[in-house]
């Protein structure tokens, strides 16, 4: 009797909770000083690393194709009307910056909240040095660097709640 009081006081109270999890836009423009093509996949491996870091943290996460940009374009961000309408709570948005001859950029970020633009936190960090630079090893100097940004974003993004969304037009 004592253990079906306990699993229904349980159940009863899981079912009142709403869950929810965090969802998490990856923005990432590339800033390419010459005309090297062959160096822009490891842009789509930075955000390899940025994704995996998320959700090992237990996030949703999203992202869109790199783009063409620079530091005005990323200084300049606002989210979009597609990451609002989408329920996205935040986005990461990455400056990936090469410099001529090499195949790592140093990268700026910033977090931004997407229901007021507010910017979290935002950071630089330096290049990677791969450990050769075979294919290999310039793609996992990649994934480093992308694990380096969610890491300046987690303390922001702990302990963040979804409770900013207006979920009256959602009909059951």
């Amino acid at each position: 009797m004592r253990a079906l009081l306990v699993s229904l006081v349980l159940s009863l109270s899981a079912a009142l909770m709403p869950l929810s999890a965090q969802t998490v836009e990856i923005v990432l423009y590339e800033s390419v000083a010459d005309a090297d093509e062959s160096r822009l996949d490891s842009s789509e491996h930075v955000i390899e690393g940025v994704l995996e870091a998320l959700f090992d943290g237990g996030f949703i996460a999203t992202n869109s194709r790199p783009t063409p940009g620079d530091r005005p374009l990323f200084d300049a961000f606002k989210p979009a009307k597609a990451s609002i309408e989408g329920m996205v709570d935040f986005v990461i948005v990455v400056l990936a910056e090469y410099v001529v001859g090499s195949r790592v950029p140093s990268c700026r970020y910033k977090l931004i909240r997407v229901s007021d633009g507010g910017i979290l936190t935002q950071g630089t960090i330096p290049a990677g040095v791969p450990r050769s630079l075979l294919r290999a090893d310039v793609e996992q100097a990649c994934v480093e660097l992308g694990t380096k940004i969610t890491e300046g974003c987690s303390g922001p993004l702990a302990g963040r709640a979804t409770a900013w969304r207006n979920h009256a037009y959602v009909q059951a």
